[in-house]
């Protein structure tokens, strides 16, 4: 190791720039590493440690493998109980839930349960998702129903393809929100909760036609989730945990609603487990209802209590790890998913010429040499599973920002390939890691750069 550059407070890498010391010391508690120290990876945990700092993270954890092997493990500061976080200590993976759901949806192909191509929701007599029939005599217009449903098959679900932009309000809103149009649904002709949000998304006119772009939305994994439990008759949860058995994974979880609901103002009359959502009513002012101001009334809004399939489930580092590892093992060796179930997953979509794309739940770049998933919720959790193509997965769970801090997209892929090229045990990597890296000699403090925006 080469002098420190004179005049900083760190040590220097690999490559100039400098790694600062590890400040341990914590209004909320200590940074410190939690599990097994190894004095090769120091420099690896400062790194960690000081990006934990920067953006007040109040717990976290890593674990780097290879080919399905554990390589180094650690966690760091606390989890959401005050105690000291570890790698098989459980936060929130946000948007990592959608590889999940992608892997059942294909385990489900492999079960012969559907093709990509079966049509989730359209035509009442084809589509996997139907809606209820009237009770009543009075006759459902087809016609008028042919002339708004858009036919939306598996795979346009998966690819984010479905015709669905969250920049037109077409999209949950953060985790749980969804604005009801009164011009869709007449609430009181909803006999069940699935029914309402099934009946505002298909009669919803679409954003683009299905097929022909991109648009990343939560709305395409939460039909998934409902079409996996409308095929199979169990729960998402019960089935991706059979699914998982054979990893010896252990049981998921879906990520508790309480406070979320709390917030919100909105409380449950205690049927919460038979539920599937919570409807809160917007009533029009006085005014409005006699016709005596033109202010609009509020939408009413619908606050989704199961949110597993696209972004809800709460699973420790190593159970990530476990999970995310299976799908390059499947590519050698028969794991949860075939080897074409895989192929399938990095496959580029027929609507997307760039060089990086969203495949069947998974980002794909490096020409399919590297996939993952990020996830953040608006709470403070960052997450990340991947594995690049030098052979490297990581999984990295950050969650809490502390009490009053403001919320930062923290890029974690930056930060993990630069806590690995300071470490001995990763340098021959460090050429494959940092290959479309441009700022490796800068004499700053890399933990500081790992945010996509940071306040002037």
């Amino acid at each position: 190791m080469e002098e420190p550059i004179s005049g900083s407070d760190g040590q220097q890498d690999v490559y100039g720039s400098i790694v600062k010391e590890p400040d341990y010391s914590s209004s909320q508690g200590s940074y410190e590493p939690n599990e097994a120290r190894d004095e090769d990876m120091t420099l690896f945990d400062q790194v960690i440690i000081n990006t934990m700092r920067e953006h007040n993270i109040k717990g976290g954890s890593v674990i780097i493998g290879r080919e399905g092997k554990i390589l180094y493990r650690q966690g760091y500061g606390q989890d959401s109980a005050g105690l000291s976080a570890t790698s098989t200590s459980k936060f929130p993976i946000g948007d990592i839930s959608k590889v999940i759901t992608a892997m059942a949806v294909l385990k489900l192909k492999e079960l012969g349960y559907l093709e990509l191509s079966d049509e989730v929701m359209g035509n009442d007599q084809t589509s996997i998702l139907k809606l209820e029939q009237k009770k009543n005599k009075e006759k459902f217009d087809r016609r008028k129903r042919k002339a708004h449903v858009i036919s939306r098959s598996v795979q346009h679900l998966l690819q984010h393809t479905a015709g669905w932009d969250a920049a037109e309000e077409n999209d949950i809103i953060g985790t749980r929100k969804l604005k009801l149009s009164r011009k869709i649904t007449n609430l009181a002709k909803c006999s069940n909760a699935k029914e309402l949000v099934m009946r505002q998304m298909m009669f919803r006119p679409p954003d683009f036609q299905p097929g022909t772009k991109q648009v990343y939305c939560h709305l395409n994994y939460l039909f998934l989730g409902l079409m996996i439990e409308e095929l199979t008759g169990m729960s998402y949860m019960d089935f991706i945990t059979d699914m998982f058995h054979c990893l010896g994974v252990g049981s998921l979880e879906d990520v508790d609603y309480t406070e979320d609901l709390q917030k919100e103002d909105v409380y449950l009359d205690g049927l919460q487990n038979i539920k599937f959502c919570v409807l809160k009513k917007h009533e029009a002012p006085a005014k409005f209802l006699h016709g005596t101001t033109k202010d609009k009334r509020k939408e009413d809004e619908l606050f989704l209590l199961e949110t597993a399939a696209y972004c809800g489930l709460v699973a420790s580092a190593e159970q990530l790890f476990k999970i995310f590892s299976s799908v390059e093992l499947s590519l050698f060796q028969r794991s949860v998913l075939s080897k074409d179930s895989v192929t399938q997953m990095l496959e580029r979509p027929e609507c997307c010429p760039d060089k990086e794309w969203y495949g069947l739940g998974l980002k794909v770049s490096d020409n399919g040499e590297s996939w993952g998933h990020f996830g953040r919720i608006p709470e403070g959790t960052h997450s990340l599973a991947f594995r690049d193509q030098s052979g490297i997965t990581w999984t990295v769970l950050f969650s809490q920002v502390e009490s009053g801090s403001q919320t930062l997209d923290i890029e974690l892929g930056t930060m993990m390939r630069h806590a690995l090229s300071v470490t001995p045990r990763f340098s021959s990597y460090s050429s494959v890691l940092f290959k479309h890296v441009s700022f490796l000699g800068m004499e700053v403090s890399f933990y500081g750069m790992y945010s996509s925006h940071i306040d002037q």
